[in-house]
């Protein structure tokens, strides 16, 4: 396996999705602190940039779903979303110093925004990078450096799942639906050196055919759930 520092983890990796806890809204201080309280130590989370170039954990395109307002986070300044609970992601990592985070870069300029971000609190250890796109893929690797880990976009999701020829960048994990929990597709993976982690499962049945499958990682909207499983499976590790 490539020896990333995000990866060294010492069994299968449980990650909170959108820190999503019962009662907290997703991607807030108080939804990663309740995760980190029953024991989790990666979260996947979203960033996006505002108007005003701050890089902040959100998922969606607009404030809609969220908070009922039909306006874009990325023309907004910062100051506009602070009663909404946003929070940024340098003050998420400062808040959280020993929670790794797997991070979807959701917009173009969030792209160069992590990298500020990753340097300036020298958290690199801590992310991993991720996306759809592998040209935000290639940007992010291109700043951040070699020591970065980042996962493979769609494309590189589909060389590996299709075996078409051509490299997966420099993934150091491929993330993909619950469908793609497939012994041979785990086997795959080891064999060109990539964690396998899959999103998002929320119930019993699809999380033992995970972890008997051999994935590396799981992501869950039910964090509660997902932990009581792999406890109950012998394979929880905080």
């Amino acid at each position: 396996m490539p020896r990333f520092r995000f990866l060294d983890h010492p069994g299968l990796i449980p990650f909170a999705h959108r820190g999503n806890a019962a009662g907290n809204v997703e991607n807030t201080l108080a939804a990663f602190q309740a995760v980190v309280d029953l024991g989790y130590r990666y979260v996947e989370t979203d960033v996006r940039t505002t108007r005003d170039g701050k890089l902040v954990v959100f998922h969606d395109r607009t404030l809609e779903r969220i908070a009922g307002v039909d306006r874009e986070v990325g023309t907004l300044r910062y100051a506009e979303l602070t009663d909404l609970a946003v929070p940024l992601l340098t003050d998420v990592l400062e808040t959280f110093p020993d929670v790794r985070f797997n991070v979807d870069m959701k917009d173009w300029p969030s792209v160069d925004a992590l990298a500020a971000v990753i340097e300036a609190t020298t958290s690199i250890d801590r992310l991993c990078a991720a996306s759809f796109s592998e040209r935000r893929l290639r940007r992010i690797r291109r700043l951040a450096g070699p020591e970065l880990c980042t996962s493979a976009g769609v494309a590189g999701v589909a060389r590996f799942v299709l075996r078409w020829p051509g490299p997966i960048g420099g993934a150091a994990a491929v993330q993909v639906p619950a469908s793609l929990a497939r012994p041979s597709l785990v086997e795959r993976a080891r064999r060109l050196h990539l964690h396998h982690h899959v999103w998002t499962l929320n119930d019993r049945d699809s999380i033992v055919r995970a972890v008997r499958a051999g994935v590396d990682g799981i992501m869950t909207d039910e964090p509660l759930l997902l932990k009581d499983v792999l406890e109950a499976l012998g394979r929880w590790v905080a």
